[in-house]
């Protein structure tokens, strides 16, 4: 009899658990269907093609999801950004989601209470806290977006401050004033007419002349 009550309430909720995870693959996994036909027998898993199992997720599968978008801001400094759906945090979320959307919990059937607990319990130790530091988990994929964003900031703001120096620097070269220009040529243009009087009387000199 306790068997019987387990078969339909905690088991069933590991066995809809059961088939969430097989066909919600994470990273690096494997679609897992059942070994058939014949269906009703079957105690077997294979693994699934596009042939025979309509695939939930075709995108990235790399084992470094952030590193899979880069993006260079400065000479020396990548942000890496790639986010994919398989990610242990996410993938995790969507079977929790898609058991508890499955299941239906008749007020006819004396079942659903025990189901309903059954379901519960897998949802929150699926969800709690406790995998919040576990690579791939949605609180990690937070953290390191936003030590993305916070490094680009810095550069930004750094590039920010070269800009202005840089256009310090040219506003004191381009904007000196016109009469300083106009005097500085007007004094370069006497001291060259000063030397060129000098060398022509130099150029017209005798001995006899000097003496």
């Amino acid at each position: 009899a306790s068997l019987e009550a387990l078969a339909k309430t905690e088991l069933a909720a590991a066995s809809t658990y059961a088939a969430a995870d097989n066909f919600f693959n994470g990273q690096g996994e494997t679609v897992m269907r059942v070994d058939g036909p014949p269906f009703e027998t079957a105690t077997a898993l294979v693994a699934a093609t596009s042939a025979d199992t309509v695939l939930w997720y075709k995108g990235e599968n790399a084992a470094d999801a952030r590193g899979t978008v880069t993006a260079k801001i400065d000479d020396n400094t990548t942000v890496r950004y790639g986010v994919q759906a398989n990610e242990n945090g996410i993938v995790n979320l969507v079977r929790a989601l898609a058991a508890m959307a499955v299941e239906t919990y008749p007020a006819a059937d004396s079942s659903s209470s025990g189901r309903f607990d059954g379901m519960a319990d897998r949802q929150m130790s699926r969800l709690s806290e406790a995998h919040n530091n576990e690579a791939g988990s949605i609180e990690v994929i937070a953290i390191e977006l936003t030590l993305g964003k916070t490094r680009m900031g810095t550069v930004s703001e750094r590039l920010t401050t070269g800009d202005a120096q840089l256009r310090t620097m040219l506003e004191e070269i381009e904007g000196v004033s016109k009469e300083e220009v106009a005097m500085e040529m007007l004094a370069l243009q006497t001291r060259l007419e000063a030397s060129y009087r000098v060398t022509a009387l130099v150029a017209n000199l005798s001995l006899v002349n000097y003496l």
